[in-house]
């Protein structure tokens, strides 16, 4: 086999088309100019232990999640407000199978479809010792298809692993949204949840998961469908922790402000 090119060598022109396999170092491109020295991005991404690809065409996003499959170096993985296409959930799919120090995956308003988001519910649901505890999918169709795989590969993270999840605007209705707070049922330690902008059929699940997730700081179901009467179902002190709420197009009544009293005092 050919010897394996250094990272202080490594540059890749913007119209070499990437190799199904490659090192991080070989799959760096820019948008901004013709080529990029390696070493100096792996020395940005490494201080800030975080691989951020929100400037990165593609067609580069394949061969570098591959690459990091098993790269223990990385704490999180970034890409927000690039249109990534509709490939992004198979490409990232095979790091998040395997790689168990990821503790942070943000992909907000990357243009994902729900095809996508049942290829990262396999990669997690296949990695049993996945540490990831921030997720970051806002601003994509996930759809009650997304939302299925998605709870399957959030049902295998370690109980109280999950400490912030966010969904705002994912176009998930009430039997994904159900679907969804049943497998968060044992993530105790969740601290944010935000699903606003998806649809409630009821909040049983909701009320149940709160009810155990007595650490939840922030709650977002702006836009949800929620009633007041359903959200007043909630017990009372289960909302004590919380320091913001976002309750945008709820009706509110003299019941949900008994709840919302009780959290306040």
């Amino acid at each position: 086999p050919a010897p394996r090119r250094t990272a202080s060598a490594a540059y890749l022109p913007c119209s070499r088309a990437p190799a199904q396999f490659a090192e991080p170092e070989d799959v760096l491109r820019s948008r901004d100019v013709q080529t990029t020295p390696a070493l100096q991005c792996i020395r940005q991404w490494m201080l800030r232990m975080e691989v951020d690809v929100s400037e990165w065409r593609p067609e580069c996003l394949a061969p570098l999640a591959l690459a990091l499959r098993h790269n223990d170096r990385f704490m999180a993985f970034k890409a927000e407000g690039v249109p990534l296409g509709s490939k992004v959930g198979p490409a990232l799919a095979p790091m998040l199978a395997a790689n168990k120090r990821l503790v942070a995956l943000s992909l907000e308003r990357v243009g994902g479809v729900p095809s996508d988001f049942v290829a990262i519910g396999q990669g997690l649901a296949a990695n049993a010792e996945s540490g990831l505890s921030v997720i970051k999918l806002s601003g994509n169709q996930v759809g009650d298809e997304g939302a299925g795989a998605l709870a399957a590969g959030l049902a295998q993270l370690r109980p109280g692993m999950l400490a912030e999840l966010h969904l705002q605007g994912c176009g998930i209705g009430p039997q994904g949204m159900q679907t969804l707070l049943s497998a968060l049922l044992s993530q105790r330690n969740l601290l944010q949840l935000h699903v606003s902008g998806n649809l409630f059929g009821g909040v049983g699940a909701l009320a149940q998961l709160i009810a155990q997730a007595k650490k939840l700081e922030e709650l977002s179901l702006g836009g949800s469908g929620a009633d007041a009467a359903t959200l007043a179902s909630m017990a009372p002190n289960s909302l004590r922790a919380l320091r913001a709420l976002d309750l945008s197009g709820v009706a509110w009544d003299n019941a949900l402000l008994v709840v919302l009293r009780a959290a306040g005092d």
